[in-house]
């Protein structure tokens, strides 16, 4: 699966004193980060390198590993998105992005769409009018542009198989509470007090240039999130089930990064 661990890896014992020794280098139980993309997770990578947990063996993965991917009785922790907020998000990040050689055919699919939808809230427009003369259009671009095309099913599969994982869920995080959620995070991975979160500026963690365009029309909203209704109908799940380790109501508020 490609994953990068952190973590500390036992050995063999021969003698009561090796035993002894191998029992305190035992593997430590695996937990894997799950990397729904745009929703915080290079900051976490970029903290859960700086320093071991005491307690797992971290593993990170890419943006293609489902949770269907990781062994059933092995930890999983993620962060997710309010997905109005990650769609603006991915839609302005791959606007930005300059090609650095000759584009694939998903990519030229994509580079045409921008050059139709400059904003998210074009497209949003066009997406919420079936009478739209670029409505077609707007159907493509959401299946073609990066991170927008993609849904939380591609990570959590669907709402029962994520219940029937509930006993390997170790947290559940949300972008607009990274902060917060990820010293929550830390003290369950028993993380040494060196992982921090990176500042905004860090390359990895894919931050939007402030001058990008981020508002969106009542109409483009209300067709974004109609088009990822099966997206929020995880993320209420997940909103349920993090209430074991935090209590306190999420924020909703859309942060457009």
């Amino acid at each position: 699966m490609g994953a990068k661990t952190f973590g500390l890896l036992g050995g063999s014992a021969r003698n009561p004193l090796e035993r002894a020794l191998a029992r305190r280098r035992a593997p430590l139980p695996k937990a894997h980060f799950l990397h729904v993309s745009k929703a915080g997770g290079g900051s976490v990578k970029v903290a859960l390198a700086l320093g071991p947990s005491r307690r797992y063996q971290i593993l990170t993965h890419d943006h293609t590993v489902s949770l269907a991917d990781i062994p059933v009785g092995e930890g999983v922790f993620f962060f997710l998105r309010d997905p109005i907020a990650r769609f603006v998000s991915g839609f302005n990040w791959r606007l930005q992005q300059t090609p650095t050689k000759p584009p694939s055919a998903r990519k030229e699919a994509q580079l045409a769409a921008f050059a139709i939808f400059p904003t998210p809230d074009s497209l949003g427009i066009a997406l919420a009018d079936e009478g739209d003369p670029f409505h077609d259009e707007a159907l493509a671009a959401m299946a073609s542009i990066g991170h927008v095309r993609n849904h939380y099913s591609e990570w959590l599969v669907s709402e029962d198989y994520l219940l029937s994982r509930n006993d390997d869920l170790l947290f559940i995080g949300m972008q607009e509470e990274l902060s917060d959620d990820f010293e929550i995070l830390k003290a369950i991975l028993r993380l040494p007090n060196e992982a921090r979160l990176p500042p905004p500026d860090h390359p990895r963690s894919h931050r939007n240039s402030a001058h990008l365009d981020t508002p969106l029309s009542p109409i483009a909203r209300e067709a974004v999130r109609v088009w990822y209704a099966e997206d929020y109908r995880l993320l209420e799940v997940c909103r349920r089930l993090r209430a074991r380790w935090v209590q306190a109501p999420d924020s909703h508020l859309d942060l457009l990064d």
